[in-house]
């Protein structure tokens, strides 16, 4: 899988999760280098990370890979 700043930007900023949410500028954080992303100067959050996850799973589906894709989101215990 090859990732690229602009498909991930425009997969980020249209996503109608960050949308509702009005996250879009926040994309601006976020930079491929190489095989990863890089996070700056932000607070990840559940909308973040499920964004993130959906985009691996187009570009996975886009490359007609074999996959099985299995996210968890955990809260901290409050007490």
């Amino acid at each position: 899988m090859s990732l690229d700043q602009q498909a991930f930007q425009d997969f980020f900023t249209s996503h109608p999760l960050i949308v509702r949410e009005k996250l879009g500028a926040q994309a601006e954080h976020f930079t491929v280098v190489g095989q990863s992303l890089m996070i700056d100067s932000i607070q990840i959050n559940s909308y973040h990370s499920s964004v993130v996850a959906d985009f691996i799973r187009h570009q996975l589906l886009e490359q007609a890979a074999s996959f099985t894709f299995e996210t968890v989101n955990v809260r901290p215990l409050q007490g």
